[in-house]
């Protein structure tokens, strides 16, 4: 079995691809729409502040942060990052916390008229489109009924591939909780019998010995670095598929690599 690899990582030297697909749409709706300064919010140990701070400047604009968990703690290694980056942060209550899942910001935080809220994660309508065109510029690149395989977070990488999904093509996605149900959501119901979730024994943020071992010889064969947790799962799980005979054999296979925050990589 051989697979394709797609390297999304090499979108950003920073930033995973999509998210970097995601943050560059709101950026660029900010700074064409006159906004000097962009907000966000997110917890302590969060990839998207740290992306988000990272790429602001590039659009010339300023960056602030509302962080769950800042008001009992220190900035974690990567919000420290962050904030060396110029992200201003915030402590965030965490009954405010959940609310912030929507396309612009809500009253509590009292944005200043210069700044513009993007979501959590630069999900939301206009993060969401950007990753269906890319989404879809990538199917037209595949041949017909290429089997991808790919890891989910919050989903919207899915979401996006599955909406594009080509009639013959067929997706694997792995992601890396206990209890993944909550992916189904962002599949469109068509396109639910094309795609195969695999979720995690582990609860979020671990990793289990199988899952590292694929994951090392992952890295070993491509020299390829890779994130410590999802690229991990998906290569334990396509490894553990393949040997109870659940892969089609004899079609073209792709394996999205989206990368991974520089600060968890896993090493060779």
């Amino acid at each position: 079995m051989q697979l394709s690899l797609l390297r999304a990582d090499l979108l950003h030297p920073q930033v995973a691809g999509p998210k970097y697909i995601r943050l560059a749409a709101w950026l660029a709706m900010a700074k064409a729409q006159g906004y000097s300064k962009v907000v966000s919010a997110g917890g302590m140990h969060s990839n998207h502040l740290h992306a988000l701070a990272m790429l602001a400047p590039k659009f010339g604009l300023a960056a602030e942060a509302y962080v769950r968990g800042l008001a009992h703690a220190k900035p974690s290694p990567l919000l420290a990052e962050a904030q060396a980056a110029g992200m201003v942060l915030h402590p965030l209550a965490k009954a405010d916390y959940a609310s912030l899942l929507l396309d612009t910001a809500t009253p509590t935080l009292a944005l200043p008229p210069d700044a513009l809220f993007i979501p959590m994660g630069g999900d939301g309508s206009v993060g969401q489109a950007a990753l269906d065109v890319w989404a879809a510029q990538l199917w037209s690149q595949l041949a017909a009924g290429t089997q991808l395989a790919l890891t989910a977070g919050t989903g919207s990488t899915l979401q996006a591939f599955a909406a594009t999904l080509p009639p013959q093509s067929r997706l694997w996605v792995a992601a890396p909780f206990k209890d993944a149900s909550f992916l189904w959501n962002r599949v469109p119901a068509p396109y639910r019998n094309q795609i195969t979730l695999w979720p995690s024994r582990m609860r979020f943020g671990k990793t289990d010995e199988l899952a590292t071992l694929y994951g090392r010889l992952f890295v070993e064969e491509t020299g390829v670095r890779v994130d410590n947790l999802y690229m991990p799962h998906l290569m334990a799980s396509l490894a553990q598929a393949r040997l109870r005979a659940e892969l089609p054999l004899g079609t073209p296979w792709a394996l999205l690599h989206c990368g991974g925050q520089s600060a968890n990589i896993l090493a060779g």
